[in-house]
């Protein structure tokens, strides 16, 4: 592995993993979680603002949509992993956890996929079919 790679994969996942512990030491609580996403905005904000300002990125309707729906989707995930580590171990809870978000975006990865595949190739087939009729 490539050492600047390395020097970044290992302080994440060790951060990652000090940040599970905390989290099911401290039973799920919605104070955590709020200490956490104060403190990330706070690390976070000076490079948005300087991405915001460096790259003025154009914010349609479809990026609002997925800014909100990623913010959904956190929250969702939070409050489960909450719930999971109030109630159930940390063995369990956590590979479910990990787990769980690559599974989940690789269904709705296929499930795009296929239908945008099925759509393509009824729109080949139709417009092939109205070639030939012509």
């Amino acid at each position: 592995m490539i050492p600047t790679t390395l020097s970044l994969v290992v302080p994440a996942a060790f951060i990652h993993t000090s940040w599970n512990i905390l989290l099911k030491r401290a039973q799920g609580g919605l104070s955590f979680f709020w200490f956490v996403d104060i403190l990330q905005s706070l690390v976070f904000a000076p490079w948005i603002a300087w991405v915001i300002y460096r790259e003025n990125p154009a914010l349609g309707v479809v990026e609002w949509f997925f800014i909100v729906g990623s913010a959904i989707m956190h929250i969702a995930y939070y409050f489960f992993l909450q719930r999971g580590y109030r109630l159930g171990n940390i063995s369990l809870v956590y590979p479910i956890a990990r787990g769980s978000g690559p599974m989940l975006s690789s269904l709705v990865a296929i499930v795009f996929w296929v239908n945008a595949q099925a759509f393509s190739e009824y729109w080949v087939s139709r417009r092939s079919a109205s070639e030939f009729s012509a």
